[in-house]
């Protein structure tokens, strides 16, 4: 009786590391996000709160000519619409993207994924709005977020720090930020 043996080496199963996995799960989650929502929506997202956190607009037609100065094709329906979808309101005659109220702040549940991921789910809309915050609190265990619409993937700068991240995101959603 003869056995056979492959003639390739054993693979090495070395962990991969924290970077490495996040960068992983960074590109396939663009890659569904993308399959889904055009890039383009995306920056246009990116480029209305940047607008709207840097100037003071008072109505929508002078958003949509920033937005147009930029490249951005769209009817002021179509702005309309993505405002409402990121929660924009008019408040004193500006418009603004409310701050986190406690109720869309909560997460509908977080996970560990070892060694190196926290998942945080989120009420449908609220996920880019809450990586946003979570990324400018500045808590010392974030190295970086990814979101999409309900859900965001947080990393910490380093594996040995997730429960220590965990506990600061928790605290940071918690009270609100």
């Amino acid at each position: 009786m003869q056995i056979m043996r492959s003639l390739e080496p054993p693979v090495k199963t070395d962990s991969l590391s924290c970077e490495r996995i996040f960068t992983v799960l960074t590109i396939l989650f663009l890659a569904i996000v993308c399959k889904f929502v055009q890039i383009d929506g995306m920056n246009m997202d990116d480029a209305i709160l940047r607008h709207l956190g840097t100037k003071e607009i008072a109505d929508q037609s002078a958003l949509l000519g920033l937005l147009r100065a930029e490249g951005f094709e769209l009817t002021l329906s179509t702005l309309s619409r993505r405002m409402k979808r990121l929660n924009i309101r008019k408040e004193r005659g500006i418009y603004r993207q409310p701050a986190l109220s406690r109720p869309v702040s909560q997460p509908l549940s977080m996970r560990k994924v070892m060694p190196c991921l926290l998942i945080v789910k989120t009420r449908v809309g609220s996920a880019q709005a809450m990586a946003v915050a979570l990324d400018a609190a500045g808590l010392p265990s974030l190295a970086g977020s990814v979101a999409g619409y309900d859900t965001i993937f947080v990393a910490p700068t380093d594996p040995s720090r997730l429960d220590a991240l965990e506990d600061e995101v928790r605290r940071c959603l918690e009270s609100g930020f």
